[in-house]
């Protein structure tokens, strides 16, 4: 995966990438401002039925994770993103995953390779949507279900994203982020989605707290483990697991400050690394054992104690996650505080009703009642549906956007000028009425332009015998691959010859240092002039390159 060849803040790839935002995001104001009329239409109609305060506890997972949504949706705008993430980010994480793993993180990998604008944009307002309709919808179904589609979501992102949260790879540990930040994002939303009376009782603070605990001590028989590198700093046969990962953070651009902090702890733990370790156990061993308690006197403790250490990690080993220009997310350790003050407040919170009470449309701010949550679940759904078709419509196309083509240097010169001379191998030879496509090949390891036109077969093939292709070549083995009635063999003289005379008819293609096709009507005009460039060959970019010369054909046979 990933796009060789193109780097990654390519101006042609993010001007574009920026584009589509601003383009979405006018049809999204759009969409907002009917949501916000309608909203305020239906609550002049009457009285609407209104509920009690919102328990603190579901405020405060609702707002904390919607906030968060925001965040990632904000950081996967960042213009290192199109090109970027899954090099930078889902690669890595999946590199030591088994191979199913890979294949399963692949198939949504591919899909961002080949549309490097569609599928952020849309990764953008997918997330912005659902913090925003977590923020919006306060009571009732609209934030049911905003608990539901951030669960569907996240799962998404923690399967294909994350590639499971790293659960099948060696060296998990919780410090790290295991099992996944985006999992705690799917707990969020299933408490957001809980109905209401989940909420009245301590019970489940209680039940949350205790799932917290038993999570917080197998993690600490986890980072127990002997033979995982845990136990070690910086010794002779290399540095330990922690070690190594806090040195590469280190490396990320951030600020000079953090940078410090960062390189300080990574010192302690290169000089006393098992004892690093054994703080690390006893607290998440101690910290859990209290939490699966869950009785009062310690309850209060263990959680202070729990979020201290969750910061601690944030920001001394998992440097905040989001810097570098590709971090996707917080990780996984503000989440995980999250729940433990959401659970906390949950457990020890009175009894309080949730019975519905009749009020005055015109007594109360919009947002604070059920118009105010339609008004920003509709907003929100415009945006998931802003995101979500461009993202099927992407999944459904097997071949790369042209973007790529023009970001690795392709271009497409109107010619318009008769063939050099009359009678060339490829000059209406066929007798057809279609176009025809010429490229040069003057030695057998001429790869790219064979690449290109293997995947632009297909799409040239569904012309049948309306396209005619000739590939010029003194090498005729170097065409392995291709229909043999394409390949025209010439001396290396005459190749020379008629090489340098098309290159006559255009300045880019005179220049290019890579493959160059001709297309030229059914009379023998040179009609354009594709220039590949001379980037790196990868697939995606054979496949965008192969999309560029189809389009060009197209134009030519409708006479365009």
């Amino acid at each position: 995966m990933g796009v060789v060849g193109l780097s990654v803040t390519s101006s042609t790839v993010v001007r574009a990438f920026d584009h589509e935002l601003v383009t979405q995001a006018g049809v999204i104001a759009v969409v907002a401002v009917v949501a916000v009329v309608v909203s305020v239409a239906m609550a002049r109609r009457g009285p609407v039925r209104d509920v009690a305060p919102e328990p603190r506890a579901r405020r405060v997972v609702r707002v904390g994770f919607g906030i968060i949504w925001l965040l990632d949706g904000v950081l996967q705008a960042q213009s290192a993103m199109p090109l970027g993430m899954i090099s930078q980010v889902v690669q890595p994480a999946s590199s030591s995953s088994p191979t199913w793993v890979q294949h399963l993180v692949n198939l949504t990998a591919t899909m961002w390779d080949l549309h490097p604008v569609r599928v952020p944009a849309s990764a953008v307002w997918i997330q912005v949507g659902l913090g925003i309709w977590l923020l919006g919808a306060r009571r009732g179904v609209w934030s049911r279900m905003a608990g539901w589609s951030s669960l569907a979501w996240g799962l998404f992102v923690w399967v294909f994203g994350e590639a499971f949260g790293g659960l099948f790879a060696p060296g998990l540990s919780w410090l790290t982020g295991a099992p996944g930040g985006v999992l705690f994002y799917c707990a969020a939303g299933v408490l957001v989605a809980l109905p209401e009376r989940c909420w009245e009782s301590a019970r489940l603070g209680r039940v949350l707290l205790a799932t917290l605990g038993g999570f917080f001590v197998a993690m600490a028989v986890l980072q127990a483990w002997p033979g995982r590198g845990y136990w070690r700093g910086a010794g002779p046969h290399g540095p330990g697991t922690l070690l190594g990962t806090v040195r590469a953070m280190t490396t990320t651009a951030q600020p000079g400050a953090l940078r410090s902090l960062v390189a300080g702890f990574a010192a302690v733990d290169a000089a006393h690394g098992w004892a690093v370790n054994l703080v690390v156990v006893v607290a998440l061993g101690v910290i859990g054992a209290m939490l699966v308690r869950a009785r009062p006197p310690g309850l209060r403790l263990a959680v202070v104690a729990g979020v201290l250490v969750c910061l601690a990690d944030w920001v001394l080993i998992q440097d905040m996650g989001f810097w570098g220009g590709v971090g996707t997310d917080p990780n996984s350790m503000v989440p995980t505080a999250l729940l433990l003050v959401t659970g906390y407040l949950a457990a020890t919170a009175t009894a309080t009703a949730t019975r519905p009470v009749e009020a005055p449309a015109s007594a109360r701010h919009l947002t604070q009642g059920a118009s105010g949550s339609r008004a920003a679940s509709l907003a929100a759904l415009a945006m998931l549906v802003v995101g979500t078709v461009p993202a099927l419509a992407a999944a459904a196309d097997p071949q790369a956007s042209p973007i790529l083509a023009r970001a690795g240097g392709a271009t497409v010169d109107a010619v318009d000028a008769p063939s050099p001379w009359p009678g060339w191998p490829g000059d209406g030879g066929s007798g057809g009425s279609g176009p025809t496509v010429v490229t040069f090949l003057g030695n057998c390891d001429a790869r790219g332009d064979l690449a290109t036109l293997r995947a632009a077969q297909r799409d040239l093939a569904a012309r049948g015998d309306a396209v005619h292709v000739t590939v010029a070549t003194s090498c005729p083995a170097a065409s392995g691959g291709l229909p043999r009635r394409w390949v025209t063999r010439l001396t290396p003289v005459a190749l020379a010859r008629w090489r340098a005379a098309f290159a006559t008819l255009s300045v880019t293609a005179a220049h290019s240092r890579g493959d160059v096709f001709y297309v030229l009507a059914p009379d023998g005009q040179v009609c354009d002039a594709m220039a590949t460039g001379a980037a790196p060959v990868s697939a995606s970019l054979v496949s965008s390159n192969a999309v560029v010369l189809a389009g060009a054909v197209n134009r030519v046979a409708l006479g365009l």
